[in-house]
């Protein structure tokens, strides 16, 4: 539980455990909301049901790691677009969220559809080796017979 609060007054400042008020992301329950990704949330109300939809598509061992890293995303995508002239920043910020979901989530399934088709070749390899230890059993009788 200690492991998961920032170390640092500064690392503090950067989280919020209360999102505010109309926050509804039911998938991001028990975890805590950085206020970066707060600001995008209370900023546009769209974006809520978009950020349930994705970690409905994550596992929920893998939902901390995923809301940690769009955070990160949105950080990076807010300096860079800070120098910009002319302001499309949110939309800059929007599609490199959009961006990061997209790839975060491919790679999640991949890695699902990876350990499925691993577990199959286990009980494939397991059915061989019982199959291989029935007839040695069979032919050790007979040759004992």
């Amino acid at each position: 539980v200690l492991a998961d609060i920032p170390g640092t007054q500064s690392e503090n400042d950067g989280t919020s455990s209360t999102p505010g008020p109309g926050f509804d992301v039911p998938n991001a329950a028990g975890i805590r909301i950085p206020k970066p990704l707060v600001a995008v949330l209370n900023r546009d109300t769209t974006s809520q049901p978009i950020l349930n939809a994705w970690l409905d598509n994550i596992p929920a061992r893998d939902r901390r790691d995923f809301v940690a890293g769009l955070t990160n995303v949105i950080t990076a995508a807010n300096e860079h677009a800070a120098s910009w002239e002319w302001d499309n920043r949110q939309r800059y910020v929007a599609a490199a969220m959009s961006d990061y979901a997209r790839m975060e989530i491919d790679r999640l399934t991949e890695i699902a559809a990876a350990r499925k088709r691993t577990a199959e070749k286990l009980a494939d390899y397991r059915s061989a080796m019982g199959t291989l230890l029935g007839i040695a059993a069979t032919l050790t009788l007979l040759l004992t017979v």
